[in-house]
């Protein structure tokens, strides 16, 4: 799992925490929300992280 903060539309009052299940699902909302606002703060959870 990933998780992110997103900072809709650069307005720190609109910070929302999302979860993904996969890269793929990151790749996709990263190509629709790049220039919509700010993501950060990326984090794996689980298997993925542990293979690190």
């Amino acid at each position: 799992m990933i998780t992110l903060k997103f900072c809709k539309e650069f307005d720190w009052n609109n910070v929302k925490i999302i979860e993904l299940n996969s890269f793929k699902e990151f790749f996709y909302f990263y190509q629709e929300n790049h220039d919509k606002g700010l993501i950060y703060d990326v984090k794996l959870r689980g298997v993925a992280n542990e293979m690190g």
